[in-house]
């Protein structure tokens, strides 16, 4: 079965979106504010016209309230007179209080301004609001009055005139808005029912047999853990016996409810698919309008109804039957009918549909809990017996050596430069044993946490991954694109040549084949390029003055980072090409016998290669050669073929051959059951010719013949049997005698027969490579120890000691969410796997890390006293911030200067907490949600829940720069 595809198009994306739609009302010219550095550092703000959705804030009627509007139309980088303030640095006592009294004076003129623009705005609000009452009673009065005074057939037709055009007007847009709303609905209806398709094939049956799989798998496993035990009872005491036992079951169970919550819920969803699909359809066939041109007859009919009943009434208003018939119409007939009626019903299937999809949610949110915990729970138990297992088998003698080994490396340029000037022998001893013993010691108490710091900027290091990820993303798109039509264009970028491939491949073959017998890995770590660049770039010739010098990304880190990347892979391709020309059983003819079409012109031209070669023109393109011809510019056709054996040339590909043959006129051609005879073939003559006059010329010794001006080519033998029009004209004979006659036939077919195998080839893993780079550079032994210390190895890993926030999300650190593999999204362009789309972030650099993170968690604050800057509960985005952040590593100008934001997608704030709170350290402020966005950028083919974290600094108001959060990041 064909596999199924979810179709995105416009109509889908209407569907998924809310109902509203904006049209040209709805948008405005607005000034976008961008800021953008110079190139003597500085920065200034340029602006920019743009068109879109309107924003008012509030009422945004009369002149002064637009006004005030027009600052909704700025966006972006706004000046501020606040943040100006704050960003001048006074050098005297005297002007900090200036400053100080300039910043005091804004604020009070500020609030007092915006207290005398609220009173004028209620001002006018009132009396727009007054004037408007006012207007409203006027007109009714007037048209009320004139109804009642209306006694003529004149005026109470022009009364009626106006209702029914106005009602007819109303009626006819309402019918092309529920038509239009229906369409929408149509779609969504569509949308689901492809969803609960792809949804049942790719996820629900293969994840349930896979399911029963494991658990199949995990009970064999205890059987076989449990006979194995027994078999052992002998040397295993019962207290030691039991415990094994017990711990087994407990892991047996635990696995197993895990799968059943897991198979629970993909049943769930699948219900709920179902449910939402009926409901849908409901709303489709409620939301249905009736036909147009009915509609008047629907509303006359309505009206004389009920102009009838009303008659009825008013001829016997005395009547208790009729007033009873009246009451019941009323009270019970009337009811029923407003309650059955479409907008009624479409109202309630809404709302039904959006508790559906409410407890949906719910019960999802109290599933994946129930899973995340399971799991948790199963990790945690891993993580410890890990870290036992890992601390029993390193003891403290091996830790100690290990310790000399790097200090004595790490010291080695030290000694060589500062101890060369020490005379005295008992100095060089001292200080020797002083600088050992106490980076010794400082090693073993953990004050290694100081060598183990990154010797750049957060941005620098950020920029650095960036620019790998995007080489591997950019190769990876061109592998992409070897399985679309612009195959060749892929691989013309990958490097290879494609000059002799013709054909395009009928079957791909990618990654381990019987030509690249290995698998694509793709394994780059942030960790290993960063600690490597610190490693690179670290002089160790420069005099220790105890001072740290950061490197500082540039195009010579760029050509470094390209250089490791191109050393570490390489695409590999093999192109097998065995097509090649068919002869057909049974050659197709152009016409049937005896059916020609007109030659205006037989003639002789060059081709590419300076080959003489035959043309016919004609005033007539048959559709089997399209393809092949060239369009003059007369609105005539040229067909070129070949004198040798009149096949027909492909003008349009350097006249390569094509299986089709121009008709020889003297000839009979005759292929399995099909056959196709000259028009100019006799009995008792072979060949065939013209006359002219009453002499017979054949067209081997015919007078008429012409050479190809600079060869020895000459026109004679032409399948055509008549002189063309053109020639014919300069020899006198007339248009009757002159047209020629041609047909033409297939006798090859072109057989594809074509497979590319192609795959990257992993020469070297990542670690392998930075080392080698490493070594090539003077003092190699202390670039890998430091290379070493900084990435970590087998020892207590530092993670370069940038870490500065504390966790946001629930557990130790973030740092156990990567050991764990729950990041789902890395900093950088997205880039996981080969020839491979993992999500929808597109090609963009993905500013953030998303990680894995259930639906209704917790989340807390990672500074103290930081503000909530802003909050969109629509796109579930939150924006934290502090001023004056203090990173421990900077430098004391720049550290006590750092602005930080922390943005937080898929989240909603806890109840009390709005824009401008502040927040304590690791204070609960919001928890997440199940939307699957970083930013605005849908990312619903992710099936795990997840928060998208992204972190952005301003150092000294230079600007904000987003950075890796995983660097800051506890």
């Amino acid at each position: 079965m064909a596999r199924l595809i979810l179709k995105q198009n416009k109509s889908l994306k209407k569907a998924k979106s809310p109902l509203k739609q904006y049209g040209w009302r709805g948008t405005e010219f607005q000034v976008k504010l961008v800021r953008q550095r110079t190139g003597n550092g500085k920065y200034h703000i340029k602006a920019q016209i743009k068109r879109e959705r309107k924003e008012y804030h509030g009422n945004n009627k009369g002149l002064l309230h637009k006004a005030v509007n027009l600052k909704y139309r700025i966006k972006g980088d706004k000046p501020s007179v606040t943040k100006y303030l704050d960003s001048i640095q006074t050098q005297t006592f005297k002007g900090e209080v200036l400053r100080l009294s300039a910043k005091s004076t804004y604020k009070i003129t500020k609030q007092s301004s915006k207290t005398a623009l609220s009173a004028a705005l209620a001002a006018e609000t009132a009396a727009y609001k007054t004037g408007g009452a006012v207007y409203k009673h006027s007109k009714d009065y007037l048209v009320n009055k004139y109804r009642s005074e209306a006694t003529d057939d004149c005026n109470k037709g022009t009364i009626a005139a106006i209702t029914l055009v106005y009602d007819a007007g109303k009626g006819t847009y309402s019918h092309f808005k529920q038509k239009k709303r229906n369409r929408l609905e149509k779609e969504r209806y569509r949308l689901q029912k492809q969803t609960a398709r792809n949804f049942k094939k790719n996820t629900y049956h293969p994840k349930l047999i896979k399911n029963k799989q494991e658990l199949r798998i995990i009970k064999q496993k205890r059987k076989i853990k449990r006979k194995l035990y027994r078999s052992n009872a002998d040397d295993l005491t019962r207290k030691t016996f039991k415990q094994l036992n017990k711990r087994q079951k407990h892991k047996y169970k635990l696995n197993k409810r895990i799968i059943k919550v897991e198979s629970k819920q993909l049943k769930t969803e699948k219900r709920f698919n179902a449910k939402n699909i009926r409901v849908q359809r409901k709303i489709v066939r409620d939301t249905k309008p009736s036909i147009l041109l009915l509609q008047p007859v629907a509303y006359t009919t309505k009206k004389l109804r009920s102009t009838a009943w009303q008659k009825a009434m008013q001829a016997d208003e005395n009547n208790d039957f009729m007033q009873a018939a009246d009451t019941a119409k009323t009270q019970v007939y009337d009811r029923i009918k407003e309650h059955n009626s479409k907008q009624n019903k479409q109202q309630r299937d809404q709302k039904k549909r959006d508790e559906q999809h409410q407890k949906e949610n719910k019960q999802n949110q109290k599933l994946q809990k129930q899973e995340y915990k399971l799991k948790e729970k199963k990790s945690d138990e891993k993580a410890k017996k890990i870290s036992k297992s890992k601390n029993k088998s390193k003891s403290k003698s091996e830790k100690a050596k290990e310790a000399f080994k790097f200090v004595k490396n790490a010291l080695y340029k030290i000694g060589s430069v500062f101890l060369g000037a020490m005379l005295v022998p008992f100095l060089i001893i001292l200080v020797i044993l002083m600088l050992i013993m106490s980076v010794f010691s400082s090693c073993m108490s953990g004050s290694g946490y100081i060598l183990g710091t990154y010797t750049a900027q957060d941005y620098d290091l950020s920029r650095a991954e960036e620019y790998y990820t995007q080489l591997a993303n950019i190769m990876n798109q061109r592998i992409l694109r070897i399985s679309t039509n612009g195959w060749k264009h892929g691989l013309d970028e990958l490097g290879a040549d494609t000059s002799e491939m013709t054909d395009k491949p009928t079957e791909l073959y990618w990654g381990n084949s019987p030509y690249f017998n290995y698998d694509p890995l793709y394994d780059f770590d942030p960790y290993m390029l960063w600690s490597f660049l610190c490693a690179y770039y670290y002089d160790f010739a420069a005099p220790d003055d105890g001072s740290v010098n950061y490197w500082e990304y540039d195009d010579d880190t760029k050509a470094v980072i390209k250089e490791i990347f191109e050393a570490e892979y390489q695409f590999e391709h093999h192109y097998d090409n065995t097509s090649g020309w068919d002869e057909l059983p049974n050659y197709v003819f152009a016409s049937p016998d005896g059916y020609r079409k007109k030659c205006l012109e037989n003639n002789l031209e060059w081709d590419n290669a300076d080959n003489v070669i035959g043309t016919i023109k004609t005033d007539y393109n048959p559709s089997s050669l399209s393809s092949f011809t060239r369009i003059n510019g007369d609105g005539t056709f040229t067909t070129f073929y070949s004198l040798d054996n009149l096949e027909i040339l492909n003008y349009n590909k350097n006249y390569a051959a094509t299986g089709w043959y121009v008709m020889d006129e003297g000839m009979t051609i005759t292929s399995g059951g099909n056959r196709q005879t000259g028009m100019y073939k006799w009995d008792d003559y072979e060949g065939w010719g013209y006359y002219v006059g009453n002499t017979w010329y054949d067209r081997d010794t015919a007078w008429f013949s012409w050479y190809m001006p600079g060869t020895d080519v000459e026109l004679k033998n032409t399948p055509i049997a008549t002189i063309a029009k053109a020639d014919a004209s300069k020899m006198g004979f007339p248009d009757s005698d002159t047209y020629g006659r041609f047909t033409y036939y297939q006798k090859y077919d072109w057989v594809e027969d074509c497979r590319l195998y192609y795959n990257v080839k992993r020469i070297k893993t990542f670690e392998e490579v930075i080392k080698d780079k490493l070594e090539s550079m003077d003092y190699p032994d202390e670039r890998l120890q430091y290379y070493m210390l900084l990435v970590g190895d087998d020892g207590e890993k530092y993670y370069g000691n940038h870490q500065t926030l504390k966790p946001i999300v629930e557990g130790d650190s973030i740092i156990d969410y990567v050991s764990s593999g729950k990041i789902l999204n890395w900093y950088g362009y997205d880039m996981q796997e080969w020839n491979t789309t993992h999500c929808g972030i597109n090609n963009s650099c993905h500013k953030g890390i998303d990680i894995v993170y259930p639906s209704g968690s917790t989340l807390y604050a990672p500074l103290d006293e930081m503000t909530i800057k802003s909050y969109d509960p629509d796109a579930q985005i939150i924006i934290l911030r502090k001023e004056n952040v203090n990173y421990w590593y900077e430098n004391s100008s720049s550290g006590d200067r750092r602005d930080t934001e922390v943005t937080i997608c898929n989240a909603v704030l806890l109840n009390g907490y709005a824009e401008g709170s502040i927040l304590k350290l690791n204070e609960a402020f919001a928890v997440s949600t199940g939307q699957k966005k970083c930013d605005n950028i849908n990312n619903s083919v992710v099936t795990q829940d997840y928060v998208h974290i992204k972190v952005k600094t301003d150092t000294d108001g230079f600007g904000w720069n987003f950075i890796d959060p995983l660097l800051v990041f506890y």
